[in-house]
Formats: structure tokens, C-alpha cells, sequence
């Protein structure tokens, strides 16, 4: 998942995942990897067909995280709102290691965090390995926001649409939640 360093105020780049960090990342030790290979990646493909449903079904997505979190339905809808909409489309299952560089470049920026606790990654490679995303079979991101997300919720629609949008592809008819509009972060 990418993280707000990246975030472009005016829309700009927003969805230039290089531009990103990490954050918040699914991760599995090598050892677990290497003795379990075939669960590894079936686990990897898991975690990106729970993206792919949280951007096709947002409000049912929103709905599962507020149980489960404990936390009011609207919030969790201006959650996934913001990952997968104002901020750029930040919930995603592939990254670079542009982005481990900007994560950790991060750190750089404050003069008050020691040398010895900013990340020091000497093996990228070890550290972080995309080739289970591609032995999984899970369509490339960039092709699934362009070819399924896209047309369902474009950049740029507001949280009014996207919540009417959501809404009506979850077969949700109810008004309950309509307020969650009217309580948009950053607005």
C-alpha cells in the first residue's frame, strides 16, 4: 500500500505509483517462501484479489472494514474513499524498489531520526521480491485500474458520486449512510 508522501494535493501524479513509498505491506518471511512456495503464492494472489474487491465493491469493502475495525460505517467509507480515490489509487498489490527508495529517503528529511534506526536495506532483492505477484497469474495493476476501475469510478468523481456509484453496484438501497457525504475528510 503506498503512503501519503507521495500524495499530490492539486491531483498531479497521484497515481504515478513510483512517486510512493510503502506502507502497511504484505510481507512473508523467505524462509516461509521457500518451504511453502506453492501456498506463498496462492497467499499472494489472495491479497491482491482482496484489492481488486475492495476498488469493485467499495461500499461492501467499507462495510466488512468497519466490523471488523470496530469503527463507524462513514468512516470507513471515507477510507476507502480516500485510498482508492482523492489520494490517488494507493491500495495496490505491485511495487518498486523506487518505492523502498522513497520510503526510506523519507526518513533523510528529518534531521532528529539517528543514522542506526533509518531502514538500511543491503539486499533489495531478498528484501523484496515481485516475482510471486507474477508467478500468481494476478493481472497487472496499472491494467486493472485503466480497465475495471476506471470506468466504474473515474479519477476525480466526488465522494457524493462514488458513494451512489458503490452503492448501486453493491445492491445497497437504503439510505442509511447517506450522511457519510456530508462528513468527506480534507473537504
Amino acid at each position: 500500500m503506498a503512503t501519503d508522501w507521495g500524495y499530490k494535493e492539486d491531483g498531479t501524479d497521484g497515481n504515478d505509483l513510483d512517486n510512493w513509498g510503502v506502507c502497511c505491506v504484505y510481507a512473508m518471511s523467505n524462509n516461509f517462501r521457500e518451504e511453502h512456495p506453492e501456498l506463498a503464492k496462492r497467499m499472494v494472489l489472495a491479497h491482491a484479489l482482496s484489492i481488486q474487491y475492495i476498488y469493485q465493491h467499495p461500499y461492501n469493502a467499507a462495510m466488512i472494514f468497519a466490523d471488523a475495525y470496530g469503527t463507524k460505517p462513514e468512516v470507513a467509507l471515507n477510507t476507502i474513499y480516500m485510498k482508492t480515490v482523492k489520494e490517488g489509487r494507493t491500495l495496490t498489490w505491485q511495487f518498486s524498489e523506487k518505492n523502498l527508495e522513497n520510503y526510506i529517503a523519507n526518513y533523510t528529511k528529518f534531521d532528529h531520526i539517528p543514522e542506526e534506526d533509518i531502514p538500511n536495506i543491503n539486499d533489495v532483492e531478498k528484501f523484496m521480491s515481485t516475482d510471486l505477484i507474477e508467478e500468481c497469474g494476478v493481472e497487472d495493476f496499472s491494467d486493472f485500474i485503466a480497465n475495471t476501475v476506471e470506468p466504474m469510478y473515474p479519477t476525480g468523481i466526488t465522494f457524493e458520486d462514488w458513494l451512489a456509484k458503490a452503492k448501486e453496484i453493491d445492491g445497497i438501497t437504503t439510505n442509511e449512510y447517506d450522511d457519510a457525504a456530508e462528513i468527506t475528510m480534507n473537504d
